[in-house]
C-alpha cells in the first residue's frame, strides 16, 4: 500500500466580490468564495476507478457561498411537495452548474500542483477526469437534491460522496414568471464533465458543466457554465435567455463572416469533404470537442450550425438543446427527429444532432449515410 496526498494552499479567510462591479463575473448578485484544501487518500496501487472503498475524499473542498442581494427571497425546499416552482429550480440548476465547476477548478489546480512539485504515481486513478467528474457530480447532485430531494436525475453513474450541498441561491435579474410543474413530470439531466479530453490536458476553454430540465421530455430550462471563462449561458424556453457578455470574445462579430459549421475536431477533414457538396458555398468550420462549448458557439452566434454526426449521451444534448429553444431554434436528430429525455433508462441518442438557430440552416441529406465513416474515435 501507498499513499499520495496533495492539496491546493488553504487561503485564511474568504474574499469578498461585488459582481456588480466586477464585469469578469456574473452581474447580479454576490458571493463569497472560500478556497479549502482539497485532498485525498490512496488506498491502492492498481484500481482504474475511483471507487469509495479505495479512496477517502475529505469534505475539504472550494465552495462557493452564494448570497441573495434580496434576503426576503430565501432558499427552501421542496420536500413532500408534489409540485416544482420552475422558477426556483432555474436559480438551483445555475447554483448546480457551478458547483460542479468549482470542483473542477479545484481538481484541474491540484493536479497542476503536483505536476509541478513532480509528485509521480503509476496508478490508472490518479486522473484529474476521474477525480473532477467524480466530486463534480457529487457537488451537483448534491445540491440539487438539497432543495429537491425527491427529483428524477439522470446522468453517468456515481460513487455517492457525501459533501455540503449549496444551502443559498443567487438572484436572476428580473426572472421570469414562474409556473408550477408535477414533480412526476420531470427528469433533470446533469454532465458533470464535458470535453474530458481537453480538461485533461489543460485545454480549459472547452470544458463546461451542464443542467437540463425536461418536462414531460421536452428540455425546458438549460444552464451550460464554462468555469475556466467563467461565463454561464442559462434559457428558459418560452420564457428568457441569459445575455451575459461572452467573455471570449473580445473584437465585435464579424456580420460579413461566411456560413459557419461547428463540427467534431476530430472529424474535421472527414466532415469538410461531405459537408461542402452540401451547403454549396462557401463555408467556415469551427473544429472543436464538447457538446456543451458546441452549443454555446451556436446560442452565441459563431456559428450558424452545429453538426454531430454519432451517438451521443443525452446529458451532453439536453442542455444546449433547451438553450437553443429558448432562441426559438432547433436541435434534432439526423434522422429529422425531436429527442425525448424522459426516460432516465434511454440515455443515448444514436441519430446525431443538427442544429440551428434559423430554419434554413437545418441542412441534411436525403440519405444520412453519407455521413457513414468506419472510424468511431471521437470527442464529442
Amino acid at each position: 500500500m501507498k499513499t499520495s496526498r496533495y492539496s491546493q494552499i488553504a487561503t485564511d479567510k474568504p474574499n469578498n466580490y461585488n459582481l456588480e462591479t466586477n464585469i469578469k463575473d456574473y452581474p447580479g448578485y454576490n458571493y463569497i468564495t472560500d478556497k479549502i484544501s482539497l485532498m485525498y487518500e490512496e488506498d491502492g496501487a492498481s484500481e482504474i476507478a475511483l471507487e469509495p472503498q479505495n479512496f477517502n475524499v475529505k469534505n475539504q473542498i472550494e465552495y462557493v457561498d452564494f448570497t441573495l442581494n434580496d434576503i426576503t427571497n430565501k432558499y427552501w425546499t421542496y420536500k413532500g411537495l408534489n409540485f416544482v416552482s420552475l422558477k426556483h429550480l432555474l436559480s438551483v440548476c445555475i447554483d448546480t452548474a457551478i458547483a460542479g465547476g468549482v470542483q473542477l477548478q479545484s481538481v484541474r489546480r491540484n493536479f497542476d500542483l503536483k505536476d509541478i512539485w513532480g509528485f509521480t504515481t503509476t496508478d490508472d486513478a490518479d486522473n484529474p477526469v476521474i477525480v473532477g467528474r467524480s466530486l463534480s457530480l457529487q457537488a451537483m447532485s448534491y445540491t440539487l437534491s438539497h432543495s429537491f430531494p425527491n427529483i428524477k436525475l439522470a446522468s453517468r453513474k456515481h460513487n455517492g460522496y457525501k459533501m455540503d450541498p449549496y444551502e443559498k441561491g443567487l438572484q436572476i435579474i428580473n426572472p421570469p414568471d414562474d409556473i408550477l410543474v408535477p414533480l412526476k413530470n420531470i427528469l433533470v439531466w446533469i454532465d458533470p464533465l464535458d470535453a474530458e479530453y481537453e480538461y485533461k490536458n489543460n485545454f480549459l476553454e472547452y470544458v463546461t458543466t451542464m443542467v437540463c430540465v425536461a418536462v414531460e421530455g421536452k428540455p425546458i430550462i438549460g444552464v451550460i457554465h464554462q468555469p475556466f471563462v467563467n461565463f454561464t449561458k442559462w434559457g428558459w424556453v418560452g420564457k428568457d435567455i441569459s445575455n451575459y457578455s461572452y467573455p471570449v470574445a473580445s473584437e465585435p462579430s464579424d456580420v460579413s463572416r461566411p456560413f459557419t459549421v461547428v463540427i467534431d475536431a476530430a472529424k474535421k477533414n472527414f466532415m469538410k469533404m461531405k459537408v461542402r457538396p452540401m451547403i454549396g458555398r462557401h463555408f467556415h468550420m469551427i473544429a472543436a470537442n464538447g457538446a456543451g462549448y458546441k452549443s454555446i458557439q451556436l446560442t452565441e452566434g459563431k456559428a450558424d450550425t452545429y453538426l454531430h454526426i454519432h451517438n451521443i449521451k443525452k446529458w451532453k444534448m439536453c442542455a444546449g438543446n433547451a438553450l437553443i429553444n429558448a432562441l426559438n431554434g432547433k436541435m434534432l436528430t439526423t434522422a429529422r427527429k425531436h429527442v425525448d429525455y424522459g426516460d432516465p433508462s434511454d440515455v443515448t441518442n444514436l441519430d446525431g444532432i443538427v442544429a440551428a438557430l434559423l430554419d434554413e440552416n437545418i441542412f441534411l441529406p436525403r440519405n444520412f449515410d453519407v455521413f457513414d465513416d468506419s472510424t468511431n474515435n471521437h470527442h464529442v
